[in-house]
């Protein structure tokens, strides 16, 4: 049986990588309304995709897009999509950088007082991660790409039988064993 009482007592951890609530069909749909060769930095900014401002951006150079998108020497430039091509000939006026979503909480499960002494931990994992980069080429966006988890879950069940005194067994028996 479950202690339901107890189910506050087990931890819990969430991941928000936004100061406020964002949904993942929101991030999609500002992605969405970004167009090639038209959309400008102030209007990416506007949209709330500002590389200075925003959280969890890496701001990359021209030549850390060429290993992403030539990964090795039988990939010609020409093979590669027009904006990417146009960023890498341009060099130093290329300025791409990728932007990181994420809304996940984990979750314990289970008896608490198992999990409390470490016999058996599981933890439900779920929520939502996007990724996008952009490709700025003179002020205006040349590329972009989306890619994301519209919903996560992961169920992990760990058991160990011995509870707190298998890991205690675990770091004596890493002491006593010299490599």
């Amino acid at each position: 049986t479950q202690l339901i009482a107890c189910s506050s007592w087990v931890p819990e951890e969430t991941v928000k990588l936004e100061e406020h609530k964002v949904k993942f069909e929101d991030i999609k749909a500002k992605f969405d309304n970004v167009k090639e060769d038209r959309t400008t930095s102030a209007e990416l900014r506007a949209i709330g995709f500002d590389p200075y401002v925003a959280n969890n951006v890496t701001i990359l150079s021209y030549s850390d897009i060429v290993p992403k998108f030539m990964p090795n020497s039988s990939i010609q430039l020409s093979q590669v999509p027009p904006g990417i091509q146009k960023c890498i000939l341009a060099t130093d006026r290329c300025s791409p950088f990728v932007m990181m979503f994420e809304e996940t909480k984990g979750k314990r499960i289970g008896n608490a007082t198992a999990d409390l002494f470490g016999f058996v931990r599981t933890v439900e994992l779920t929520g939502w991660r996007a990724s996008m980069l952009f490709v700025v080429l003179d002020d205006v966006v040349v590329y972009k790409s989306f890619s994301g988890e519209p919903n996560v879950y992961s169920h992990t069940k760990q058991k160990k039988p011995l509870g707190p005194l298998q890991e205690i067994g675990g770091s004596a028996l890493k002491s006593v064993v010299v490599p």
